[in-house]
Formats: structure tokens, C-alpha cells, sequence
């Protein structure tokens, strides 16, 4: 009856003969890694461009949305701009 839980050491030159085959070269590893960085650089090519270009975006939007909300309120009643002295205009109740 063979026993159930063998030893490390207790293994055969087959199975350690199979565990090596089954390794990859240190040429796939190479090109794995070759690989996974290429495909890194590319992404980030892509990612840190359109990061930059949409957040110069947001703050020149914002920047055209605070200056026309800066204009208007010149010219809204009691603005510096509203055409009228000495007049103060009442909020409705």
C-alpha cells in the first residue's frame, strides 16, 4: 500500500524531470515581461495624454463659466453696470 502523504524528498526522477519541463524558459519569462511593459507604456502613452487634455478642458470651461457669470452680474439690477444711480431696486417679498 503506498503512503498517502510522501515526502518531498521521496520524489522520483520523473516527477522532478515533469515539474522542470513545466517551467517556463527564462526566454518566455523575458517575453512576458518585455510584453507586459510594452503594453504599460502604451496605456500610459494613451491614459496620461487624455488626463491632461480633458483637465485643461474642465478649468477652461470653468474658467468661461465664472467669467460669464462674473459679466452678467455686472449688468443684473444693483450691478456696477446697470445703467441706473442712486437707485436701489427691492427684492419682491
Amino acid at each position: 500500500m503506498p503512503d498517502p502523504a510522501p515526502s518531498p524528498l521521496s520524489s522520483t526522477p520523473a516527477r522532478v524531470y515533469g515539474f522542470v519541463v513545466r517551467q517556463p524558459s527564462w526566454v518566455a519569462r523575458l517575453a512576458i515581461t518585455a510584453a507586459i511593459l510594452v503594453l504599460m507604456a502604451v496605456v500610459l502613452l494613451l491614459i496620461v495624454p487624455a488626463l491632461l487634455i480633458g483637465g485643461a478642458v474642465f478649468l477652461l470651461l470653468a474658467g468661461v463659466a465664472r467669467t460669464k457669470a462674473w459679466l452678467t452680474g455686472l449688468r443684473a439690477p444693483n450691478g456696477a453696470l446697470d445703467g441706473r444711480r442712486n437707485v436701489r431696486v427691492l427684492p419682491p417679498d
